[in-house]
């Protein structure tokens, strides 16, 4: 038999599996009830196909049977095996984001688990051939096997539970007819056997005929062609004996094959029988329109080709290089000529030299494995600055060790494959095993440490824009210990002196050619994988998805904790954008702001005030939104009414946000920047986190005065607003743990968070702290989900609605007694602002709706609406004694990207340039929303708007000059986030 044939038998199975198997388009129901030609045709295909399955497995028995395998073949078996299914199973996760990463458990514990039945059945046979090969030998194990065959037959049921041969037991089965081949001693005999097919089909069509006359239907007619049917099985025999006795004798292994022909076949099968794979090649082939008929024939036979090839090079490889490996031989002579009862016994009587043999044989794999698990276990331990999950934001809060090494497993086990390839890489480029494992080891260790410290430092992991910092590695050492340093130093000295000492005594070692080619050839194609693992339904994007990776950039630090940091510095690597605007160039920009240039000194005509002399406050009120704006729900009482009030006197209306119960820096980003999420691409879902770290500059509203401060009275790692606010040039970041002591700290009832009272009493802190201008970004807490019964005393909401269950409406009114604690404590603020005599304008807005309380109304057609907050700009006496505008009514419904337009304009300050544009994008664009599709090639594709009506627009019903004032936007936000900054060269911001 030669590797033509081989593949060729691999190749017509897999056409048969694309036709009449359970990946075909074929099926009885196609053929009718009555028996005709057709029909009977469909039933000798099907019957064609089993036995076709049947002579492969047949084909594999006998090849195993003439070796008369042992105990060493057992063991190659067993890990060809692994490796097969390993690598089938990690390219089907490349494939289909619905696989699991529990696949990698079935690979690697293949009897335990046993996810694949016929490998099971594969393994089982090659640990009992040689006892079954003596049975047969004998008329009456021959006669017991046929028995077997035939009972189930006389009572038409699957009395051994064969399934369709590719169960445990119907492997057995096969392979066991295998055996018999060698007993065929004459030609006529295998053409016997073979005859026997035709007794088979003759009572197929005489059950066809019966079945149809008697019960309407064909549903007896596959009676005697099921796959442990005899007229199914002793065909098969004799064709294997036809194949395999052009080359060899039937007493011996095909020639060339004895090593290679189990994986090849084994790959093959797997991957057209065995759930993943058949799900995953059922799904591309349903995306291929692949359906039998004239037109597309040939369609069908190449993808059995290409599915064969791939059975062909895995299994071959694999095979080949465990065949080849020196460390695969568990058992050595001494137990390579036993049966595996005799080397079991062997085993445990001699445990001990066993013990000592294994360990000399997979010592360097052992020793690698232990020190990468503990190397990943150091890297997770080091995002932590406490054995408790605090940022889980639950209590009581969990063990960090339960959490990381029980709940998130499978992840962290995924995430210990960079390290290993890491590790290949180095090993494959220098073949000398102790230098590459302590280097590992080393930097390991060191950026444990450092992203140790610089979790504690600013709450957040290294990721890809510190890179960058590298070129100030002595300034980032100066804020390093000394004796962290001089510990770091002398470890290193130990290394070196322990690589050269182990090299020297320990160090021979040296992998074979191919193998080193894979380990250099695996790590590069697995880490440019991660250069496209943001774009859905690529490889990467897939395989981790299966992994159970977590797909959030709202907080890197949790991230990290969650996937391990070097997993999450990897995530970090693909950031998606926004797609080139039509017309970006160096030229465009220059035009654009000579344009906007010319339109600010139009508007400052008008305008009387300087930024610098001005205080803003923009104000992010965590979840403030308007509860009766929310369809179908009714309070007994209004919980912000002394907000809604201001809507006569001040400039008030409803803000889009992007999230619903969350993205809350998203809002806070475009408030403080002027730039649309509608504009980015969908993927960049948190910009304070995958952008802003890898921006030269940033221009926000901060940079306009002198001096700049935040404050949240909560914890400061979310989001990575330590980072960010440090990359925008605010001066003073106030938060729990900043250094910064928070005053007057006040919770309501049971809240956990602490209250608007607290957030303002410390921006009046603030305010108060400086003459002159100033910006203060202000984030509050209180409301922030959960909204649990009896949170707060005497609460005196309750609502009503049919579409919320109770629950629902006893989280709604805790909810609303939050916001009147927040409505009150606006009205106080205010009036102290009024006291205050310096120019202060005030921009207040709610973030999103509430999380989960009214995801009973959240639908299409609802979905507008449950994204409106309330917002309102309020100049305090002062200012609008000094030139400000008491009211703007241009914008009833606006984005957080309009608010420094509108707070410039009502403060009448004068404008530059980009704040010209903004204003401009403010006046005369809806405002620009959720995007429904991206496009890389299209900054426009999939827009959408929201008018002053608040409905929905999109792009293509916008007027000529509004697409071309998006146009300039676009090329602005384009140029400050992804493209050269030509506008920061021009002087366009402040």
């Amino acid at each position: 038999m030669s590797w033509l044939l081989l593949l060729g038998l691999l190749y017509v199975f897999n056409l048969c599996q694309l036709t009449v198997g359970s990946l075909g388009q074929l099926n009885g129901a196609n053929v009718g009830k009555v028996l005709s030609w057709q029909s009977f045709s469909f039933w000798m295909a099907r019957d064609g196909f089993m036995t076709l399955k049947a002579l492969i497995f047949i084909y594999l028995g006998a090849t195993i049977g003439a070796h008369r395998l042992r105990t060493n073949a057992l063991v190659k078996t067993w890990l060809s095996a692994i490796a097969i299914l390993l690598t089938l199973s990690l390219v089907a996760m490349t494939l289909n984001y619905e696989v699991g990463g529990a696949r990698v458990f079935d690979s690697l514990f293949i009897v335990s688990r046993n996810a694949f039945p016929m490998v099971t059945g594969l393994l089982i046979f090659v640990a009992l051939a040689p006892y079954l090969t003596r049975l047969l030998e004998r008329p009456a194990g021959v006669i017991a096997y046929l028995a077997i065959l035939v009972f189930p037959l006389i009572g038409n049921h699957d009395l051994f539970l064969w399934g369709n041969g590719i169960s445990l037991r119907g492997v057995i089965l096969l392979c066991t007819a295998g055996l018999l081949v060698r007993r065929i001693q004459k030609y006529w005999q295998a053409l016997a056997l073979i005859g026997t097919w035709l007794i088979g089909a003759l009572m197929t069509a005489y059950m066809g005929w019966f079945s149809s006359s008697y019960h309407g239907d064909l549903a007896t007619m596959a009676r005697f062609i099921g796959i442990g049917s005899p007229f199914v099985i002793l065909p098969a025999v004799g064709l294997a004996y036809l194949l395999m006795r052009g080359t060899a004798s039937t007493n011996q292994a095909p020639l060339g094959f004895h090593r290679l022909a189990v994986p090849i076949s084994l790959a093959t099968i797997v991957l057209t029988t065995a759930i993943p794979f058949q799900e995953t090649l059922r799904k591309l082939l349903d995306g291929s329109s692949m359906t039998v008929s004239s037109n597309n024939i040939g369609n069908l036979m190449l993808w059995a080709l290409e599915i064969s090839g791939v059975g062909l090079v895995v299994g071959g490889l694999l095979g080949a290089m465990v065949s080849a490996s020196k460390t695969v031989a568990l058992a050595d002579r001494r137990w390579g000529n036993a049966t595996l009862l005799v080397a079991l016994e062997d085993v445990w009587t001699h445990l001990g030299l066993f013990s000592k043999r294994f360990w000399h044989q997979y010592r360097h794999g052992i020793v690698a494995t232990c020190v990468i698990a503990i190397l990943q276990a150091i890297a997770v331990l080091s995002t932590h600055q406490s054995l408790q999950m605090d940022n889980l934001m639950q209590t009581p809060h969990m063990s960090i060790f339960w959490f990381t090494f029980i709940l998130r497993f499978l992840t962290i086990f995924f995430s210990s494959a960079i390290i290993l390839l890491v590790f290949w890489f180095i090993l494959a480029v220098t073949d000398r095993y102790w230098l590459s494992l302590i280097t590992v080891s080393a930097v390991s260790i060191v950026l444990s440490i450092a992203t140790n410290i610089k979790i504690g430092a600013r709450s957040e992991p290294i990721i890809p824009a510190d890179l960058a910092e590298i070129t100030s590695l002595g300034e980032l050492l100066q804020m390093v210990s000394p004796v962290l340093l001089a510990v770091v130093a002398v470890g290193l000295v130990v290394l070196i002196g322990l690589i050269i000492v182990l090299e020297r005594k320990h160090g021979w070692y040296h992998s074979p050619w191919y193998v080193r080619i894979w380990r250099i050839a695996l790590p590069i194609v697995f880490f440019l994988g991660f250069q496209n693992a943001g774009h859905p339904q690529t490889p990467m994007h897939n395989l981790l998805i299966n992994f159970n990776t977590y797909r959030s950039f709202s907080n890197q630090l949790l991230a990290s904790q969650e996937n391990g940091p070097y997993l999450q510095f990897a995530y970090n690597i693909d950031v998606v954008v926004m797609a080139k605007p039509k017309g970006y160039s160096k030229a465009a920009v220059t035009r654009i702001y000579e344009k906007y240039k010319a339109l600010a000194s139009s508007l400052n005509q008008t305008r009387t005030n300087s930024l610098k002399d001005q205080t803003f406050i923009f104000n992010l009120s965590e979840a403030f939104s308007d509860p009766q704006h929310v369809p179908e729900l009714k309070l007994n009482e209004d919980p912000i009414s002394k907000i809604r009030a201001l809507a006569d006197t001040t400039t008030y209306g409803y803000m889009m946000s992007y999230g619903y119960g969350g993205g809350t820096a998203n809002m806070e980003f475009e408030s403080l920047t002027g730039l649309s999420l509608g504009n980015f691409d969908t993927r960049l879902s948190s910009p304070y986190s995958q952008l802003v770290e890898n921006l030269k500059t940033v221009p926000n509203i901060s940079q306009g005065f002198d001096y700049s401060s935040a404050v949240h009275p909560f914890v400061g790692t979310f989001y990575n607003r330590i980072g960010v606010y440090k990359k925008f040039g605010l001066n003073k970041f106030v938060y729990q743990g900043s250094g910064y002591k928070i005053i007057d700290q006040k919770k309501y009832g049971s809240n956990k968070y602490l209250s608007d009272k607290t957030a303002y009493a410390n921006a009046l802190k603030q305010l108060k702290a400086r003459d002159g201008g100033q910006f203060l970004n202000l984030i509050t807490i209180q409301n922030h989900y959960p909204y649990p019964t009896g949170m707060y005393p005497d609460n005196q909401f309750s609502a009503s609605g049919s579409p919320f269950s109770d629950e629902s409406k006893t989280q709604i009114a805790t909810y609303a007694k939050g916001l009147h604690y927040t409505d009150n404590e606006v009205v106080k603020f205010m009036a102290a602002l009024d006291k205050i005599d310096k120019p202060i304008t005030w921009v207040f807005y709610g973030d999103h709706l509430p999380a989960s309380i009214y995801d009973a109304v959240m639908g299409p057609k609802t979905s507008v609406q449950m994204h409106e907050t309330v917002y309102f700009v309020y100049s305090n006496k002062y200012a609008r004694a000094h030139g400000a505008k008491s009211k703007l009514t241009t914008r009833p419904f606006a984005g957080t990207n309009d608010f420094i337009a509108m707070a410039l304009t009502q403060a009448n300050v004068k404008v530059n340039a980009y704040t010209a544009l903004l204003t401009e994008v403010e006046q005369q664009l809806p405002t620009p929303w959720i995007k429904i599709e991206n496009s890389l090639d299209s900054s426009t594709y999939g827009m959408r708007f929201i008018n002053n009506n608040g409905s929905l627009v999109h792009y293509e019903a916008l007027t000529k000059a509004q697409k071309q004032l998006l146009n300039d936007y676009q090329i602005i936000q384009y140029d400050i986030t992804v493209g050269k900054q030509y506008s920061q060269q021009l002087g366009m911001h402040p």
